[in-house]
């Protein structure tokens, strides 16, 4: 029990931080900034392939952790939208 909390707690921090730098990244590409997007366009890729792997892999609560996933991406794009950059 407490490891399914722990799990899903942490996916949900993961989908905030992904969408922040996700929201970031597509900031970066609408003002040309090559260097930022590029080194964010490696970033999401590596990291959303590891935590597609980590879902798809949890036989415990698989539609926990991809509702909590969807609700830190819901937070992490309303705060990067927020923030200046």
């Amino acid at each position: 029990m407490t490891r399914m909390i722990l799990m899903i707690i942490a996916v949900f921090v993961a989908g905030f931080l992904m969408d922040v730098i996700t929201t970031f990244y597509t900031k970066a590409v609408a003002k040309n900034r090559i260097g930022l997007a590029t080194l964010l366009s490696g970033v999401i890729t590596i990291v959303n392939f590891g935590l597609i792997a980590l879902i798809m892999t949890d036989t415990t609560n698989q539609v926990g952790t991809i509702v909590a996933y969807g609700a830190g991406n819901t937070l992490g794009t309303f705060t990067a939208m927020k923030t200046k950059i």
